[in-house]
């Protein structure tokens, strides 16, 4: 009977030469991989939870809404557009300040979610004290999803790489 071998890529490392112990280390790819992933979920997840957020600000400031998936595809796409570069960094650098890139980027997305909130609050007109309360409590909460990039992703990333015996 002939012994069983592993495909190159299933094999078990070789050990080093200088101290005879497995080398574990993931290879780049896999870290790639488990990056994309973790920033194609964590912009879509909070891109979604963010255009519901962008509705509700718009309904509670009375203003004439309509849903399209398109748009709602364009939001998440500009989401997972902002998270991927990070993403793939933090999880290929193990070093100091991996996630600063996903901090730039959250802080990044303020930027225009202001612009809209601004234009959209501002054309209100006369809202009451409720309908301000509302507006404003789903913009703060658009906020908190661009703000919450940098946690959300290094959670799908640690995730991934633990499953993976990294």
């Amino acid at each position: 009977m002939s012994p069983v071998t592993l495909a190159p890529d299933t094999a078990a490392p070789a050990p080093t030469a200088a101290t005879g112990e497995r080398d574990v280390r993931p290879r780049w790819w896999t870290r790639l991989a488990v990056g994309m992933a973790a920033g194609v979920g964590a912009g879509l997840v909070l891109g979604g939870i963010a255009r519901l957020l962008m509705r509700a600000a718009a309904l509670a400031a009375g203003a004439e809404t309509h849903f399209s998936w398109l748009g709602t595809l364009m939001i998440s796409v500009a989401f997972t557009m902002l998270v991927m570069p990070g993403a793939v960094l933090a999880a290929l650098w193990l070093g100091r300040g991996r996630s600063l890139l996903l901090v730039l980027g959250g802080l990044a997305f303020c930027v225009p979610v202001t612009g809209t909130a601004m234009t959209d609050l501002g054309s209100a007109g006369d809202l009451t004290t409720l309908q301000w309360a509302g507006a404003l409590a789903a913009t703060g909460g658009i906020y908190l999803c661009a703000l919450a990039i940098p946690v959300v992703t290094m959670r799908l990333i640690r995730l991934g790489l633990r499953r993976r015996g990294i």
